[in-house]
């Protein structure tokens, strides 16, 4: 269980360490301003959690009142994440921090009222389009490096190389040295250093220089730069690092005998906490349970709660034993 958690904080560090700075783009670029106050950073944020939380229960609650209409649950799903970035963009607001935030409100009541067929169809429609777009952008970096006449600076290249490393490796240091002060399972030296080191540095910046008048053949040719050195350099590397430093991958889902261990020593561990006075993560974990007790109630339709989230995991396991299967009899047919 901890160990799925971490490999969870990993990710959500490397998004907000990917994400900020281009929050902070867009909020100099729409308020034109030479500086940010802290309430200026702090309303950003705000906007951005509420649009993005608003549409996720939007959707929440159109795919718990249509039940009947299953055919027609991914488009849903879609049309509502679609909303949310159409609508931070009229607003000005980060687009793609949104429709995270949406994705992360919807993702276990929208998974709970969905057919498992609907759960099949969202989940390799996104696959697809996420492999057509990923292509597509290294394609267009691949014209753009052969066919544009480019101004190149060695100096200001390898002080934009030198410090979007710098600047990655001290945000990841400093957001998880926030976070360890309140886990009881740290996040680890080798942990942080594949975080910092892993990743595609100037995807973005790839697209938002063209915007700009000024100097745009020489950003264009250092961006490219940055790119290509985090694609092959860091990209070929990585992975031997990661297994050097026996950094935790991607855990499978836990066994049924395995989460019900983990269920019972939370739950006993409570009651040593309760019983001794001690107000611990465990007590008020259990007291405060708002998401088993009142959300869950209202945004799953009533015919699809199970009765008990181990019957959840079983029925998890279940799906993940019947993917296998299937995956090794295409293996076996092919052979």
């Amino acid at each position: 269980m901890a160990k799925n958690k971490d490999v969870r904080v990993r990710r959500i560090i490397t998004v907000i360490a990917k994400r900020g700075r281009q929050v902070m783009y867009r909020l100099f670029e729409f308020l034109h301003l030479p500086t940010l106050s802290g309430m200026d950073v702090l309303m950003g944020a705000l906007e951005v959690l509420v649009v993005g939380v608003f549409f996720g229960l939007v959707a929440v609650l159109v795919t718990r009142f249509t039940a009947r209409a299953q055919v027609i649950m991914p488009l849903f799903v879609f049309l509502f994440s679609y909303l949310s970035y159409l609508t931070s963009e009229m607003l000005h607001i980060y687009g793609i921090m949104v429709i995270i935030l949406c994705a992360v409100s919807m993702k276990q009541y929208v998974e709970a009222n969905i057919s498992e067929k609907s759960h099949t169809t969202i989940k390799y429609f996104l696959k697809m389009w996420s492999s057509v777009s990923e292509t597509l952008i290294f394609i267009f970096l691949g014209v753009s490096t052969i066919q544009d006449k480019h101004m190149w600076n060695w100096p200001f290249v390898a002080c934009t190389l030198v410090l979007c490393l710098v600047c990655r490796a001290v945000g990841v240091l400093l957001l998880t040295a926030v976070i360890n002060r309140v886990r009881h399972n740290q996040v680890t030296f080798n942990d942080q250093f594949i975080i910092a080191y892993g990743g595609l540095q100037g995807a973005i910046c790839f697209s938002l220089v063209f915007l700009m008048d000024d100097l745009k053949r020489l950003l264009i040719i250092t961006i490219i730069t940055v790119i290509l050195f985090t694609v092959f350099v860091l990209g070929m590397t990585i992975r031997p690092l990661v297994e050097l430093l026996e950094v935790q991958k991607k855990s499978d889902l836990l066994s049924l005998g395995e989460e019900i261990q983990s269920r019972v020593l939370d739950h006993l561990m409570a009651g040593i906490e309760e019983v001794v006075g001690y107000s611990g993560q465990h007590h008020w974990k259990d007291k405060f349970d708002f998401n088993t007790k009142y959300l869950r109630k209202v945004l799953v339709q009533q015919d699809k709660k199970p009765k008990s989230s181990l019957v959840r995991l079983y029925q998890k396991l279940e799906r993940r034993d019947q993917k296998r299967e299937v995956k090794r009899k295409d293996e076996e047919g092919v052979t």
